[in-house]
């Protein structure tokens, strides 16, 4: 009895292994491993790989076409100066209407006219002194009238001076306190007094006497400035 119960035990065994073999065998999980068994007996796992994703195809294929367009397109040969990395100058601009209004239109002093003038003795010959005639010019101009330039500050006084100096012709004055300005005595050795005891120079600025002497009379742009020898102070100018 007992022997009969061990063999019962044994066949039930056997039959529960090859029943475990037949399911492990024919087992297939989704997305899983299969296990086979190769000539020899061994069991071997093969592992199904992953296939590739969308966006890796569609990568490969952008790369394959880049390569395919730059294998028809003839390569560009590089200039000398983008070989040396120097960047080539922009096209000369044209000045604008601004710049070119600049350049016509420079920056200048600006300007009046002198003159000086004793055509009066040439009308008073007899009232001259004897000694003074071989002096006077024969047309009475000892500066005909002129544009000089003259800086802003400058007055009438200022440009007689400097522009007598320049031309070598004789000018002699004295400052007197009393008014305060300096008051012309003689201008190419015409002096007061040569031409009469009222005779002497006075100056006139656009055609009007000024009330104050020459040294206080601030230039302005356009005056015209004349110095003018009369032979009566007394007569009106």
């Amino acid at each position: 009895m007992k022997r009969k119960s061990v063999r019962i035990a044994g066949v039930v065994t056997a039959i529960l292994f090859i029943l475990t073999l037949a399911f492990m065998a024919g087992e297939q999980p989704d997305g899983g491993n299969a296990i086979n068994k190769d000539s020899e007996g061994v069991f071997t796992q093969a592992t199904t790989a992953p296939a590739a994703s969308p966006a890796t195809v569609s990568s490969e294929k952008v790369v394959a076409v880049e390569k395919e367009n730059e294998k028809g397109t003839p390569k560009r040969e590089k200039s000398d100066t983008e070989e040396k990395g120097i960047e080539k100058s922009p096209a000369t601009e044209e000045p604008s209407i601004t710049e070119e209004k600049e350049e016509a239109e420079p920056e200048t002093k600006p300007n009046c006219t002198l003159s000086i003038c004793c055509d009066e003795v040439l009308k008073n010959p007899e009232m001259l002194a004897e000694e003074k005639r071989g002096i006077i010019p024969v047309d009475g101009w000892i500066l005909q009238a002129e544009t000089f330039l003259f800086t802003e500050g400058e007055t009438v006084f200022d440009l007689l001076l400097r522009e007598t100096k320049s031309r070598g012709i004789h000018f002699e004055f004295v400052y007197t306190p009393m008014y305060q300005s300096v008051y012309i005595e003689g201008i190419g050795n015409l002096y007061e007094f040569d031409c009469g005891d009222t005779s002497g120079w006075f100056y006139k600025v656009n055609g009007e006497k000024p009330m104050f002497g020459c040294s206080q009379y601030m230039l302005k742009p356009g005056d015209k400035v004349e110095f003018v020898y009369t032979c009566n102070f007394l007569k009106k100018q």
